[in-house]
């Protein structure tokens, strides 16, 4: 059972959602398979395991495969970022 899920989450993404840190941090209301930045720069995300890091200089236009439950306003300069599920 364990390869079998493990593989599913290689699948491509099946969905998305522009996310909105304007005014808060963005938790989405589902799991996400990782994000896009469309300009880059770093991205502070909390894992599903429960650590905190900041990744820095990300690239835009690159699907960065992160499973995270939390990307937060405070410490995230990339923009434009698109949430995949």
């Amino acid at each position: 059972m364990g390869v079998e899920r493990e593989i599913a989450s290689l699948a491509s993404a099946t969905g998305g959602e522009a996310v909105d840190l304007s005014s808060a941090d963005y938790v989405p209301t589902s799991g996400i398979r990782g994000f896009v930045v469309g300009v880059s720069g770093d991205v502070k995300v909390d894992y599903v395991d429960g650590s905190t890091v900041t990744l820095p200089a990300l690239a835009a236009g690159v699907s960065h495969g992160h499973r995270v439950k939390k990307i937060y306003k405070t410490g995230t300069t990339a923009t434009s970022i698109v949430a995949l599920r």
